[in-house]
């Protein structure tokens, strides 16, 4: 059974918010301390890494290949077309020796000192578009040559901007690597993403063989070959202890499922509440809004997902409610540049209501403005 509950005040400080919501008749949104849940615990958070995978590909299919680009930058030619790495199914050395894919069944790309011009070896394998760089990704690949003699050695670099077919968005030089025997081995290198050119941005990955001293007559190159490329990224664990009762909570990751019941399983159903003006119901948390919600029970929640580590928040004139990012920023941090926050009036809710000096993960906040615009509230403060 639902009753209306006409005009609902929340008390903070010495002001008030006066809206309409239809709930339980037991479940009311607290508005005096009488209806709170006295033995509700400040709650324990708790915040791990874990690591993904992102992006991976082990060139499995003709579909697999068709997603990367090569390129022949050294113009060398043979007969009718260019000479150039391709993605075969395995090598066979005529001294002896054969290579096969590091996963069997699938490609992997190769090249050689027949396809320079001279002494000129210049070859591009080019990534599709990969997903969006976060702080703590890495990117790895597989790869090998033949013997030490030889300096065969791939270059890794990086695009933040589509490289539409060619080469010269790859600005970013990330590593070289000389590329480690015997014949037919595979050994993986890995190249962090940790540049704040990157953060936040699609990128693209080239693996460059680039040699001057190559080809039938140079010292620099003999056979090479390339597999497995995987980008991984640490998805944090945001783990809570929760207590029964009313709680403001916030999305405290970009958790891929944002739900209340896939987030909050065991929540009192039909109690998340966001607030614009007015409450309404709702069945998803969205980035950095606030939310009431009850639970019937004292529980530990774990939310997984990638990192917010700065949001943007759009303020309305008056009372709003928010959340922050994946850490805990002071009051005194947040970037108002219009000034619009009045001062004294972020409230938390815990027991009770109080004037927060930090925004925490997870949690929701009440803030109210003098009028409408934008803050920013950051990890790196």
């Amino acid at each position: 059974m639902f009753k209306s509950i006409g005009k609902l005040v929340i008390v903070l400080g010495v002001f008030s918010i006066i809206s309409t919501v239809g709930v339980s008749q037991n479940r009311e949104i607290p508005h005096q301390n009488n209806q709170l849940d006295r033995q509700m615990l400040p709650p324990d958070r708790h915040i791990s890494n874990t690591a993904i995978i992102k992006y991976e590909t082990t060139f499995a299919n003709e579909s697999a290949l068709a997603e990367w680009t090569i390129i022949n930058q050294d113009g060398s030619a043979n007969g009718s077309g260019a000479t150039v790495g391709k993605f075969v199914t395995g090598l066979v050395f005529p001294g002896g020796g054969s290579v096969a894919p590091k996963v069997a069944g699938t490609y992997f790309w190769a090249s050689n000192f027949d396809n320079a011009n001279g002494t000129l070896m210049d070859e591009w394998l080019i990534s599709p578009q990969l997903p969006v760089v976060l702080p703590g990704d890495t990117l790895s690949f597989y790869g090998g040559a033949p013997e030490v003699l030889f300096k065969d050695s791939i270059e890794v670099r990086l695009a933040t901007s589509d490289p539409q077919g060619g080469t010269a968005a790859f600005t970013h030089k990330l590593a070289r690597y000389k590329m480690d025997g015997p014949r037919g081995s595979w050994t993986e290198y890995r190249v962090p993403l940790d540049s704040s050119i990157f953060i936040g941005s699609n990128i693209w990955i080239a693996l460059r063989y680039w040699h001057t001293n190559g080809g039938v007559f140079g010292n620099s190159t003999d056979n090479v070959w390339l597999d497995h490329v995987t980008i991984t990224g640490n998805n944090l664990v945001f783990s809570q202890n929760i207590s029964a009762g009313w709680r403001l909570v916030g999305l405290p990751v970009a958790a891929s499922d944002s739900s209340v019941n896939t987030l909050f399983p065991n929540h009192t159903s039909g109690t998340l509440f966001g607030f614009d003006g007015g409450y309404f119901s709702e069945s998803h948390l969205t980035r950095f809004a606030g939310y009431w919600l009850n639970f019937p029970g004292t529980e530990t929640v774990e939310i997984t997902g990638a990192p917010f580590s700065e949001c943007i928040i759009n303020l309305v004139n008056g009372w709003n409610l928010i959340s922050g990012p994946t850490c805990t920023v002071p009051v005194s941090a947040i970037d108002d540049p219009d000034g619009i926050i009045i001062s004294g009036t972020i409230y938390g809710y815990e027991n009770g209501y109080f004037s927060a000096d930090s925004l925490k993960a997870g949690q929701g906040y009440w803030v109210r403005t003098r009028g409408a615009g934008q803050i920013s509230i950051s990890c790196d403060f």
